[in-house]
Order: C-alpha cells, then sequence, then structure tokens
C-alpha cells in the first residue's frame, strides 16, 4: 500500500506526476483523516525533481489503497499511512503565505522590537489543521489565530504612559536525545559544513535502512545507554571520543565520501582515484597516531591490581585476564582470569601480586 520505504530522498520523478495527481484524490475518497478535503489544483510539480532522487523516489500510497479495507489494518500500520497519505497532500498544497512586521521603538533612549504576523493564506497549514482534528491529535496545531498581529502602527507614532515590568526567566539546558531526535540529528549532521546550494547528494551519517542497526550496535557495545526514552553517553563511549582523531569524527568527511561514490557510481569519478585516496588518509592517519593514547580516562577504568613482578610497572584488570600495563617493553606477564576451569578473581590476583605466591606456596 506504500511504496518503497527505506529512502531518503523527498522527491518524485517527471514520469510519476499524473500518477500522483490521481493519487491525491484517492486520498481523499479513501484515507479517513483526508476525507472530505478538497484539492481542486495540487502542484505535483513542486515534488518533482529527478536530480533529487537516486536510487527509490520519495514514499508515498499506491492505487491499492482503494482496494483494501483499511479498517482492518493495525493501529499502528494504519497510523503511518496516515502520516505518509497526509504528507503528500500538504506537499502539494498551496504554499502558506503571510505579511511578517517588525517594529522598533524608543523608549528613554532604549531600543524595543515586536514581531507579528498576519496571515495572507493559510495554504497547506489549513489542511494541516483540518487533518489534525479529523485524527484528534494531541499535538499543538497552528491556527490563524494563534499567530501574533500587531495592531495599525505608523512612523513616528508616540504612545504615551506607557507602564512596563521586569521579568527574570531561566534557559534550561538542552534536552538529552531521545532515538527519535538522534535519528532526525544524525540524518543532518555535518550540514552546517556545506554552502546550502553545495552538491552534496548524501549529507548526514548512515542511511535510512542503516542508522538504526548503528544506534544498537552502540548500545551493544556500550558506548550509549537507554534510560527510558533518553539516550545517554557511557564513560567508555566519552572516553572514546576523547582518544579518536578529530579527521575520523568529522560528519564532513562521511558526506565527501559518500559524495565521491555517487559520482563514481555515475562515471563522474575514478574508483582508483578514490581509492588510493582512502589509502593515503588510513597511512597519513596511523603514521601520525602510531604511539598508544595516554588516555587518562581509558586508565581510570581499568582497576589496578597490584605491581608487576617482572618490570615494577602495574597489572590491571582485562576482560580475561590481569596483565602487566607495560606494553612498549613487551614485558608479557599475565594471570588468565580462568586456569584449568577454575576462575580467578581480582582478589585472589592480587594475594598473588602481594604475596608472590597461592596456597599451595608456589612461589611467582
Amino acid at each position: 500500500m506504500v511504496t518503497y520505504p527505506r529512502t531518503d530522498s523527498q522527491y518524485l520523478t517527471e514520469d510519476m506526476e499524473q500518477t500522483a495527481a490521481d493519487l491525491i484524490q484517492t486520498i481523499c475518497n479513501t484515507i479517513s483523516c483526508c476525507q472530505g478535503l478538497s484539492i481542486p489544483e495540487p502542484n505535483v510539480k513542486r515534488c518533482i525533481n529527478n536530480s533529487k532522487v537516486s536510487d527509490h523516489h520519495a514514499i508515498i500510497p499506491t492505487a491499492e489503497i482503494a482496494h483494501k479495507k483499511l479498517a482492518d489494518l493495525p493501529d499502528g500500520e494504519r497510523n503511518i499511512l496516515n502520516l505518509i497519505a497526509a504528507k503528500l497532500i500538504l506537499a502539494t498544497a498551496d504554499p502558506h503565505r503571510y505579511e511578517a512586521t517588525k517594529v522598533s521603538v524608543i523608549c528613554e533612549n532604549h531600543n524595543f522590537s515586536a514581531t507579528g504576523k498576519a496571515i495572507l493564506n493559510a495554504g497547506w497549514k489549513a489542511f494541516e489543521i483540518a487533518i489534525k482534528e479529523m485524527l484528534k491529535s494531541n499535538e499543538d496545531t497552528v491556527k490563524s489565530g494563534d499567530e501574533k498581529t500587531l495592531p495599525p502602527l505608523e512612523k513616528g507614532q508616540v504612545f504615551e504612559n506607557v507602564t512596563s515590568s521586569v521579568i527574570e526567566h531561566y534557559t534550561s539546558p538542552p534536552k538529552p536525545y531521545t532515538e527519535d531526535t538522534l535519528l532526525k540529528a544524525m540524518e543532518t549532521a555535518g550540514n552546517h559544513n556545506y554552502d546550502e546550494n553545495a552538491d552534496v547528494e548524501k549529507k548526514g551519517l548512515g542511511t535510512p535502512a542503516t542508522r538504526a542497526a548503528i544506534l544498537e550496535t552502540l548500545v551493544k557495545r556500550a558506548y550509549i545507554e537507554r534510560k527510558k526514552k533518553q539516550i545517554f553517553p557511557t564513560a567508555k563511549g566519552i572516553s572514546l571520543i576523547a582518544v579518536v582523531p578529530d579527521e575520523v569524527k568529522s560528519a564532513q568527511l562521511t558526506a565527501d565520501w559518500e559524495t565521491q561514490l555517487q559520482e563514481i557510481e555515475r562515471g563522474q569519478c575514478n574508483p582508483d582515484d578514490f581509492m588510493h585516496e582512502i589509502v593515503s588518509f588510513v597511512s597519513d592517519i596511523s603514521g601520525k597516531y602510531n604511539e598508544k593514547a595516554e588516555n587518562a580516562a581509558f586508565q581510570a577504568q581499568r582497576t589496578v591490581i597490584g605491581k608487576c613482578p617482572k618490570c615494577g610497572k602495574n597489572v590491571v584488570e582485562w576482560k580475561k585476564s590481569f596483565s602487566c600495563e607495560n606494553d612498549k617493553e613487551k614485558c608479557g606477564f599475565i594471570i588468565w582470569k580462568s586456569i584449568c576451569n577454575k576462575i580467578i578473581s581480582a582478589t585472589q590476583a592480587k594475594k598473588l601480586l602481594e604475596k608472590r605466591e597461592n596456597r599451595s606456596n608456589q612461589r611467582i
């Protein structure tokens, strides 16, 4: 009942113009939240742009909705179908036009300003309000009466006996990410590095098909954690970001590579040149950061068990062992956590290092 969903395109192709126009009428006849809407001349051309469609066009309903009993759909599926159908209606409706007014006034040599809007043509927002009302949505709706308007004013006008007051407010810190807001942030990550007209086809991190999987991988590896609906970085994740080179953390790097891959697909870029660039990048990074990062945050996560009997450095706890941190001199001292199916605890390893012997008085 809808087209291929794993796409990031927001446009249709030229050959779909008549199909989309016919579909709008079908939506108004079959989709409950759009029934009764009158769209006299939908502007489908506004949604047509072949250059903005790569593998798949934007998600829209199909003609199958006219032959299905939509009331039998599960609530979740029906709501998603409603959203997709409503978005097509709004995207092809008239623009929302308003007149914005900004007024500057002077009082006791201080400048003040006020802004207001006067709706000239409600356009697509009128349909948005109607659809939300039919869905009985709890979301805030934007109505003409909600717009802040200014009274008629003239240049040089004077107001006498003006009353004033001072109100103190506090700013709120940014809210932690939820999965929804983080996925949206991933979609637009790095956009600020480009001009609006920059020729970059793939911006952001990941694709619609991979972004959710990226988050799941981060959770699985304990770099982030969920607390109810919110997502927070773990100490391990914060430490990783602290030591990863800035060049690798850049969302612009991902966008640049994705753009070059698109050019290779169209035959505009040589794949050998691209691979040479990747090899050079990895080589430069490896040479620049060939020494192990001495990061206090990571070291703090490793519990120090005692002193190494071979070189005197710290013995720290790892996932499968207690071993010497002296990697530079290849000390090699290690106590495995599992020996002959016997588990060695941190307390036992600490006693071994302190007393240099176990219960059988076998020295180490």
